[in-house]
């Protein structure tokens, strides 16, 4: 038995798909290497930077597990060693793109915010030439408990053969180990589509999504988190509902759990794919992830007659043998789709305000944090109508193709007529009494503070301690790297240019001692105080995001007293922790902390 994410157990077996994916690379490594002759890069590169650090930190891996097995390495270990050396040296030797193989399989990093090299693979048709536009397929792994830098998930060579042959360039993200592929997980993601266009002839038309087992909830996530930015997705063997995945009654959860879990949950977002067709597929002999989770979201989308297509194999399993046919079936399916046509209606669901926009619009401010947000926008002859609810200010930017140059268009929201504007620049609304202090960039929950670069900083002995203990679970969790410093080391730089994460209390980090005053909460010798108001408790600790009052674009963590988390999973550690937390050391079903108090700040940090 493995655990999986957030403490869900499930059984796993290491079949052909994984030992094939190991295999592959290894090969990969074995041939000889060198620059592909077809459409190399003259020009020199900043990618070489992280290419090189990524390999530095591969020989770092390896060399440490052959100097661990010591006489047990087998000799292949050692000559795997020693082929990485030689590439390093290659690449740090070039002056141009050196990211090339000659089997057209291209291997990619890049620096992510917190400065760690996150890999990506590109597989290129054999024909490849940037003389013509291709279609891409951005592919998201299933869960590895064998994962990491060395040995990455990567699809069967008969996954990216078929992808080949049907014309379709494919990137492989890794996705920060076993992320999900949300928070940091999705932005890789995001990163590496952004990599993809830049560097590879891309039709922009035609960019697609897919992913298998954990990829399928990735596909589910990711799309409908940034719906409007893929032109289609397929799901293979994806959860789609957490309350099923983890037997949780929605309702019987504190409402800021709850807010925590919809955030995520595909079926609770689901109407954002009102204009992004989705391929589901499952076997229904499943027994990892029940093929009741796309059977509730087809029913769901059936019902609000969203575009899902559904393919359910009768003697289908979760493994190698349907996922590879289930692959050639999205391929296929997604060569038959037209060329997307700009929407003219649009829906957004959101709990996260990071999370909240959709093709041309996206939410800036809710009326109240911790309860889902909407909207519905349609552009008519001369308005655009907009309905929302729990939303306290959005930005339009429409498709220009459905407006008129010149004339200027009502925005009617609410059933109220809003204003006259000009739909040639950006459509700004709020309300008159809109809470302004957070915005998509800076805002809870804790976790969003991880997504941005972020300093550990420490006042002493146990913050130095606790520091170091977050930061190996950042790099068991994301394969990232969390920079410690000391508090008395903080520069004003840094503070501009950081989230920091502050350990202790007043009483034992300086950086909190000098803002304590103003914090909402704080652990405090005898207990907590909760604004004006203290509370006494042993054994408590607190985890809370907030505004950083050095700098409007930047945000600070508190990390106080006991640790969070003993229980949970290392890939999803943060998941279920608000803008704010005061805990006891006692556990939850789920295997969170108890919370003595937990919830959301308002639109001030208030």
């Amino acid at each position: 038995m493995t655990i999986n994410r957030k403490g869900a157990k499930t059984q796993r077996k290491l079949r052909g798909n994984e030992r094939r994916s190991l295999a592959f690379l290894f090969i990969f490594f074995s041939l000889r290497l060198c620059v592909s002759a077809v459409d190399c890069f003259a020009q020199t590169s900043p990618q070489n930077a992280a290419l090189l650090a990524f390999k530095r930190e591969q020989i770092a891996i390896v060399q440490a597990n052959n100097e661990r097995l010591g006489a047990d390495a087998p000799p292949e270990y050692w000559t795997y060693l020693t082929q990485l050396k030689d590439r390093a040296a290659q690449i740090e030797k070039s002056t141009g793109d050196f990211a090339s193989t000659p089997y057209n399989f291209h291997e990619r990093a890049y620096f992510a915010p917190d400065g760690s090299p996150q890999p990506y693979w590109i597989a290129l048709p054999s024909n490849y030439s940037s003389a013509r536009k291709w279609p891409l397929v951005v592919y998201l792994h299933g869960y590895s408990d064998q994962i990491s830098k060395v040995t990455p998930a990567l699809p069967s060579p008969e996954t990216l053969d078929g992808a080949r042959r049907r014309g379709f360039i494919v990137a492989i993200p890794y996705g920060r180990r076993n992320s999900d592929f949300v928070q940091w997980g999705q932005d890789d993601v995001l990163r590496v589509k952004a990599e993809v266009l830049q560097r590879y002839a891309i039709d922009a038309e035609r960019v697609f999504l897919a992913g298998t087992s954990m990829g399928g909830y990735g596909a589910y996530a990711v799309g409908l988190h940034t719906a409007g930015g893929w032109n289609a997705v397929a799901a293979i063997s994806g959860r789609s509902d957490f309350y099923l995945w983890f037997k949780l009654q929605r309702e019987a959860l504190p409402s800021w759990k709850r807010a925590l879990y919809d955030a995520d949950d595909p079926r609770f977002l689901i109407r954002n794919a009102r204009n992004t067709p989705f391929l589901v597929q499952h076997g229904a002999l499943d027994t990892v992830v029940s093929p009741e989770h796309s059977r509730l979201i087809v029913a769901d989308a059936k019902r609000l007659n969203l575009p899902f297509r559904y393919f359910e194999q009768p003697n289908g399993d979760h493994y190698d043998e349907f996922q590879f046919a289930a692959m050639e079936r999205a391929l296929d399916w997604f060569k038959t789709l037209p060329t997307p046509i700009p929407p003219r209606k649009i829906e957004l669901v959101a709990v996260d305000l990071r999370e909240a926009s959709n093709a041309w619009a996206r939410v800036e401010a809710f009326e109240t944090y911790g309860e889902s947000a909407s909207l519905r926008a349609q552009i008519g002859d001369n308005a655009i109508e907009v309905e929302t609810q729990n939303v306290a200010r959005f930005i339009l930017e429409p498709p220009q193709r459905y407006l008129r140059a010149g004339q200027k268009i009502s925005l009617v929201v609410n059933g109220v007529e809003a204003a006259q504007l000009d739909p040639a620049s950006s459509i700004v609304w709020e309300k008159s009494d809109a809470k302004l202090g957070k915005t998509p960039a800076r805002c809870g929950p804790f976790k969003n503070a991880l997504r941005d670069p972020f300093l550990l900083v420490y006042g002493d002995e146990k913050g130095r301690i606790d520091a170091q203990r977050f930061a190996l679970e950042w790099k068991q969790s994301s394969d990232g790297t969390a920079t410690i410093k000391a508090a008395t080391q903080i520069s004003t730089p840094d503070k501009a240019n950081f989230n920091l994460i502050l350990f202790g209390t007043r009483q034992t980090n300086p950086l909190i001692a000098e803002i304590a005053d103003d914090l909402p909460l704080e652990l405090t010798p005898e207990g907590y105080r909760r604004g004006e108001k203290t509370v006494a408790g042993q054994n408590l600790g607190v985890r809370m995001v907030w505004k950083s009052p050095w700098n409007a674009a930047r945000l600070i963590g508190i990390c106080s007293g006991n640790w969070w988390g003993e229980k949970l999973p290392v890939n999803h550690k943060w998941d279920l922790i608000p803008d704010y937390i005061v805990y006891s050391d006692q556990t939850d079903a789920d295997d969170t902390n108890s919370a003595l108090e937990a919830g959301f700040f308002d639109g001030n940090w208030q």
